[in-house]
């Protein structure tokens, strides 16, 4: 979880382990042996954040596409983790609102606050207006990895929480720059 310059909320990708991978000892150990020390621990923690992503390793996650040494995944607000997430607090909301007890009532509207509160923070930091399209964000500074458009846009479309304007754009763009 981190929290954004406005004070809101949103996932990344983490890994607590600093170490190379087990399954990929090697190869991570002689990657991190070409980076400064200081700089290792935080290369170990995104090989192992990007590995458990599912997107491993797509340059979605690489300043440089071209060198898995610039992987900034921790350093990314994933927009679609968080749309799965929020179609998550959705769904319990939903599953604790029809069981009808008291206190399955509050926990229905809690986890419906939650997954709105999650919609209006990545509407706000992910949606690009200029470009019509959906992106990570470096959730340090705010920015939209904007030189990076994947996939993944299509996400907030899927779980319903791009608004008709949005989507309309999004699909054009996917339409027009992945689709062949």
């Amino acid at each position: 979880v981190v929290r954004l310059r406005d004070g809101s909320v949103l996932n990344r990708y983490w890994d607590d382990r600093p170490d190379p991978r087990p399954e990929s000892h090697k190869p991570d150990f002689e990657l991190g042996a070409a980076l400064p020390e200081a700089q290792r621990t935080t290369f170990y923690r995104n090989t192992r954040a990007s590995a458990e992503s599912g997107w491993d390793f797509s340059s979605r996650w690489m300043r440089n596409p071209a060198d898995l040494r610039t992987l900034e995944t921790t350093d990314l607000i994933p927009v679609d983790l968080n749309s799965l997430l929020y179609h998550a607090e959705r769904t319990i909301s939903a599953f604790r609102r029809r069981r009808g007890q008291s206190d399955d009532l509050s926990g229905s509207l809690q986890f419906a606050t939650a997954a709105e509160n999650r919609r209006s923070a990545l509407l706000a930091a992910a949606y690009d207006p200029e470009t019509g399209f959906f992106y990570d964000v470096r959730w340090r500074t705010g920015e939209r990895v904007t030189d990076r458009p994947t996939l993944a846009a299509a996400t907030p479309l899927y779980f319903g929480l791009a608004t008709p304007e949005q989507g309309r754009a999004v699909a054009a763009r996917l339409e027009r720059d992945f689709l062949k």
